[in-house]
């Protein structure tokens, strides 16, 4: 199983709420968003703000917070 060292949620205000996972690699050198309805990434980036921006562009909001490997 692959191993992040952190997690965001990320949710788009539609009938039903639509849901995407900002998961960086380990170095934290690629960043990946994850569609868990299609299970596949559906985007990459090399920065968390290139994430990020792609994410705003598609008006996606992220929930406060992070999740770490270790909680």
């Amino acid at each position: 199983m692959k191993k992040y060292p952190w997690f965001e949620i990320w949710f788009d205000y539609q009938e039903p709420p639509y849901l995407l996972i900002l998961l960086p690699d380990m170095q934290e050198t690629r960043f990946d968003v994850y569609d868990p309805l299609e299970d596949r990434v559906c985007h990459s980036a090399k920065t968390y703000e290139d994430a990020c921006s792609w994410l705003w562009e598609d008006e996606f909001r992220r929930v406060e917070g992070r999740i770490g490997a270790d909680d």
